[in-house]
């Protein structure tokens, strides 16, 4: 009987480790989308830095740069938040950020964390739409 016991105390305890939840792909969402230099979008616009805007809460800044192709990706990482009255945490189903690019003192903005931002839901991956650094930056 103690053999039983001490083997479904070592189970459920590899059991519980191997379920952490916080850093799997289930904990973070993803943003990708191009840009562009030209307003016929087909020149490829490289090193432009492209920021997630967090909440602050649940999420926070990132930012990461254009490659060869005019593509970036940033990968949003969701954090638990306190349950109510101190009771554990609690992880949101959606995370809410806001998402900008920069290029020599231009910017757009496609949506903004404290007006209008982006929800997008844990594991999921939203691709933006292409914009060209010609028309559409100010």
């Amino acid at each position: 009987m103690k053999r039983f016991l001490a083997f479904a105390a070592l189970v459920s305890l590899v059991l519980i480790a191997g379920c952490a939840p916080f850093g799997t792909d289930e904990t973070k969402c993803y943003v990708t989308g191009y840009i562009y230099t030209d307003a016929d979008q087909t020149i490829p616009a490289e090193g432009i830095m492209v920021m997630s805007r967090g909440d602050s809460l649940n999420t926070f800044d990132q930012s990461t740069y254009t490659d060869a192709n005019g593509m970036f990706m940033i990968q949003v990482e969701i954090y638990p938040s306190p349950g109510e009255e101190g009771t554990g945490y609690s992880l949101p189903e959606f995370a809410k950020i806001g998402l900008e690019a920069w290029y020599q003192g231009a910017s757009y903005v496609y949506a903004d964390v404290q007006g209008d931002p982006f929800n997008i839901q844990l594991g999921d991956t939203l691709t933006v739409w292409p914009v060209d650094l010609e028309t559409e930056w100010f």
